[in-house]
């Protein structure tokens, strides 16, 4: 992202840039044509001002007489043997009108140029190839930038698209917790208490939902709105559901998507349910290890595989995976393991070192 955002600078500077390399390339063809001019047995001060008088018309040409027909040539979209026979007759013509302008403006001045006629007899086409060099250099350099704003443009479409995704995935996530909610109550109707427990403990939890903006938070936050949440499996379990959750302080700082975890939670529950003796044993432990953030959800019980095609075929699951690949590419993970009576699913998230962007 630094890279982009340095390019970005460059491109909004070209005005600057070209000024710039106007500076250099008239610079070096007064060097020239001071070294030129002083080989050919003129004074030192002769030479300087000959020198500085075509650079000064070469500056003022190519921005006012060629500049704006390469402009013109090139938005236009002509042809490429059309547009390279006009550059060339333009040239040429500019390369003599410029010699002879040149050749008065020194006479008028009082210096005399018969000595040179080597030089005149060169200098118009060594000038008109240098007005053509100008023109294919405008040319390649604007080709280059328009290629690299298309390019920065591809990016920040394929950026909208990837954040319109990981919206739409996380969209399916909160609906899912609302339909086993609603059921929990459901099925709690008689009970005016637990109504109230599993009423509020939703409550909690969708206030951390709508308080989301840009789509991410402190994993802090998202532990504490899961602990309502877990609540509400704990009234609705009773003794059959246990669970603990425990983070470092650093992992609980540390920035991450929203409902991150919450998906892995539910899917531990949902199929440690079918699969474990009771009591139904949950653990949630978050850590920053080196340069992770190290997210672990285990359960008692078996693992069972997504079976696709199936409407609980772990959607939850594939959705989390999904979006890790959207927001993080390669650099994050989700491990699954099973031993001993336990299901594992482990979440490695790159800690996001402060002065870096993401």
């Amino acid at each position: 992202m630094s890279f982009l955002k340095i390019f970005q600078v460059d491109l909004q500077n070209l005005r600057r840039l070209f000024w710039q390399a106007q500076a250099l390339g008239w610079g070096a063809l007064f060097v020239a044509s001071y070294v030129a001019l002083e080989r050919s047995g003129l004074s030192v001060g002769d030479a300087l001002l000959i020198s500085l008088v075509r650079s000064l018309l070469g500056l003022v040409i190519s921005c006012v007489l060629l500049w704006p027909v390469v402009r013109w040539a090139r938005r236009r979209a002509l042809p490429m043997l059309v547009t390279i026979i006009i550059l060339v007759v333009w040239c040429y013509v500019l390369g003599w009108g410029e010699t002879e302008l040149t050749t008065a403006v020194v006479r008028a001045i009082g210096l005399d140029l018969a000595a040179l006629p080597r030089y005149l007899a060169a200098a118009w086409l060594f000038r008109a190839m240098a007005y053509m060099v100008w023109s294919l250099l405008y040319f390649a350099i604007r080709y280059w930038v328009d290629t690299q704003e298309s390019r920065m443009r591809l990016v920040q479409l394929q950026a909208e698209r990837r954040m319109m995704e990981v919206q739409q995935l996380r969209a399916q996530v909160n609906p899912h917790f609302l339909f086993n909610a609603i059921n929990s109550i459901l099925a709690e109707a008689e009970n005016p208490r637990m109504v109230t427990m599993l009423t509020e403990g939703v409550a909690e939890f969708l206030r951390f939902s709508l308080r989301q903006t840009d789509g991410s938070q402190e994993l802090g936050e998202e532990l504490d709105a899961l602990e309502h949440y877990l609540r509400v499996e704990k009234v609705r379990f009773e003794d059959y559901f246990d669970y603990t959750i425990t983070a470092s302080e650093a992992a609980r700082r540390q920035r991450v998507q929203g409902v991150l975890v919450q998906p892995l939670v539910e899917n531990a529950i949902k199929y440690g349910q079918r699969t474990s003796s009771p009591p139904l044993r949950l653990r949630v432990t978050a850590d920053v290890m080196g340069k992770e953030l190290v997210i672990v959800v285990a359960n008692t019980g078996r693992w069972v595989p997504p079976v696709e095609g199936r409407p609980d075929g772990g959607v939850g699951l594939s959705n989390l995976k999904r979006r890790l690949e959207l927001i993080y590419d390669d650099a994050a993970r989700c491990d699954c393991s099973e031993a001993d009576g336990w299901v594992r699913l482990e979440l490695h998230i790159p800690v996001k070192q402060k002065g870096t962007s993401a």
